[in-house]
């Protein structure tokens, strides 16, 4: 038909968690392969940003609700919050000595728990 397709870049490692935006319009993958990536579902634009982490293999993410910037936490212990608007790292925390597993925002999104 002489029409391209767009290209998608897909996760080369295992995808480890899934999470969905607040207003449901785009949903954020975390992988081993060292990205977290967000999608978005309804749009010309499928994938909208890649953020690279390299050795790190992200096991957990969750949007924040009101902000625009989303969590993961990584298999050696770190969560990091990224503004997903300008891709910048906004805070990285290094408390934990082990995985990652899951994140939660609480109490009128002031709290991140992991």
């Amino acid at each position: 038909s002489g029409q391209l397709a767009p290209l998608l870049r897909a996760h080369t490692d295992f995808i480890c968690a899934v999470a969905s935006d607040p207003h449901n319009r785009e949903l954020a993958t975390a992988s081993c392969d060292g990205t977290v990536r967000v999608w978005e579902l309804d749009g010309a634009a499928p994938q909208l940003v890649e953020f690279e982490v390299p050795g790190g293999c992200a096991r957990s993410v969750a949007y924040h609700p009101a902000d625009y910037s989303l969590a993961c936490g990584f298999d050696d212990g770190t969560v990091r919050v990224f503004d997903i608007g300008s891709t910048s790292l906004l805070a990285e925390h290094r408390q934990h000595r082990g995985r990652v597993l899951a994140l939660a925002h609480a109490h009128g999104a002031r709290r991140l728990f992991s």
